[in-house]
């Protein structure tokens, strides 16, 4: 298919081709192809200098990562990051940047400064208006606010960052999203709306064949 476009365009369709392709590992719970798929994805934009795609790229990879790799998932991060500074965009270096926040709290600890760069990428993709930035972050701001005890603001949070993912057809980052919202109605003490959302969590993970959402699931 690459080879059948124009040379000016191939490079784009194949990065267009690799993101999908992982994207649809990870939503399957593969995430040994998806990291293979995001590598290449990464690599095929710095060979072209998309360096927007690059960067986009590696936060993919990390997603992946973090699966099985914390200290690998923490290096991509860190990659991405010192990447995102060169980008012209201040939005985009926002929306990077909120994304190494989440990583952090996830493989490292809190901090408030990355509290406060996911605060910073909801409102930045607010006014820039593109969804899939928004519900990525929105669906973190879940975390960091229930971590911080403000469990309404969080539960907020994660049905608005679900509905995106709905929007997208994203069946992991809705799964991230109905995670967080579970884990937030136990610290709140909301056990009946729990079990709900646990039900629902692993009849749609194991649908999908996603082992490693379903064992969460049943963890929790």
């Amino acid at each position: 298919l690459v080879k059948q476009a124009p040379p000016e365009g191939q490079a784009d369709l194949r990065i267009s081709l690799l993101e999908q392709h992982g994207l649809v590992s990870r939503s399957m719970g593969d995430m040994r192809q998806a990291v293979d798929d995001f590598m290449s994805w990464a690599e095929c934009a710095h060979a072209s200098g998309n360096l927007t795609e690059e960067v986009d790229a590696l936060f993919h990879l990390a997603s992946a990562r973090s699966w099985f790799d914390r200290e690998q998932c923490l290096a991509t991060v860190e990659q991405g990051i010192a990447l995102s500074a060169q980008l012209r965009d201040e939005a985009l270096r926002i929306d990077m940047g909120g994304r190494a926040a989440y990583w952090r709290l996830l493989w490292d600890k809190w901090r408030d400064e990355d509290a406060l760069a996911c605060a910073q990428a909801v409102a930045s993709a607010r006014r820039s208006g593109v969804r899939s930035h928004l519900g990525f972050h929105v669906r973190r701001l879940t975390y960091f606010q229930a971590l911080q005890a403000r469990y309404g603001e969080a539960c907020r949070a994660a049905e608005e960052g679900m509905q995106i993912a709905l929007e997208e057809g994203d069946a992991s980052e809705y799964l991230t999203g109905l995670f967080f919202w579970a884990w937030t109605l136990l610290h709140h003490g909301q056990w009946g709306e729990l079990r709900r959302l646990l039900g629902e969590g692993l009849r749609l993970a194991e649908r999908n064949g996603h082992r490693q959402w379903a064992t969460l699931f049943r963890l929790e």
